[in-house]
């Protein structure tokens, strides 16, 4: 939900996980596993940005895609609802056209 009136340009991805007790991975700003290199935030832009007043609630939907086990990519998109008006972007990198990852 937004706080104040801004515009929407992109979402950044991070995890953190908790393996057993007090052994954590991290990657978010806060507690950033140490000497960890493996893992890196994803920053998710979006085409053109949303606008947003104070209250809009935001849906981010993400999926991941496999096409014949050769690659791997991302697709998403979002939503930002303020009572009965949305207003949506398109679908975000369709079959990997922008990203992928190959297996």
């Amino acid at each position: 939900e937004a706080k104040v009136p801004t515009q929407l340009f992109a979402f950044a991805g991070y995890f953190r996980t908790v393996l057993y007790n007090d052994v954590v991975l991290s990657i978010t700003p806060f507690d950033h596993t140490e000497n960890m290199s493996s893992w890196f935030p994803a920053l998710i832009p979006l085409e053109r940005p949303l606008v947003l007043s104070e209250g809009t609630k935001i849906d981010f939907t993400l999926s991941r895609n496999v096409d014949q086990g050769n690659k791997v990519w991302y697709e998403w998109t979002a939503a930002a609802r303020n009572g009965d008006h949305i207003n949506s972007t398109s679908l975000h990198n369709i079959n990997g056209r922008s990203y992928w990852i190959g297996l």
